[in-house]
């Protein structure tokens, strides 16, 4: 354990350091505000905002950078106020994820999964490789400038 604050903590997994819970988190809650540093650029750890606005913290300690990836995540981006909230109650010793295929059109450092979920998607790329379904299924968890994304492409009717 590195850091920690009265409800989260950063352990050393397989995966390099990671977001846990110190204590049951409870749904809607908000377990951290983002630091709004933006950059006109993406990095392999930023998160994207708009066309050229991506998020990054300028602490390489900050508790937002040890948030990992999950097809089936805990927890989701609010982006009225960048805060990260929980979408489930999160149990004490369980890994906080948010779902990096709802913010990011295109990831500038893509992988392979290994979230071990049923409903994984395998390589992530970004949103723009999904297909209309996977798409469809992220609509409540995506951002406002990937819903102007898929407008603007007209792949969906107007929601």
């Amino acid at each position: 354990m590195s850091y920690y604050n009265n409800k989260l903590e950063i352990r050393k997994t397989e995966k390099g350091k990671s977001l846990f819970a110190r204590k049951d988190i409870n749904k809607n809650e908000i377990i951290l505000e983002f630091e709004k540093n933006f950059l006109p650029y993406p990095t392999k750890t930023s998160m994207q905002i708009d066309e050229n606005i991506h998020q990054e913290s300028k602490n390489p300690d900050a508790f937002e950078n040890f948030i990992n990836h999950s097809c089936e995540p805990n927890s989701y981006i609010n982006f009225r106020d960048l805060t990260l909230r929980v979408i489930r109650k999160i149990k004490k010793g369980e890994e906080i994820t948010y779902n990096y295929l709802t913010t990011e059109w295109e990831l500038k450092s893509k992988f392979q999964c290994k979230c071990g979920s049923g409903k994984c998607y395998g390589h992530i790329k970004g949103f723009k490789y999904l297909t209309k379904e996977q798409q469809k299924d992220l609509l409540p968890f995506i951002s406002p400038f990937l819903k102007k994304k898929i407008n603007k492409k007209n792949k969906f009717i107007n929601f």
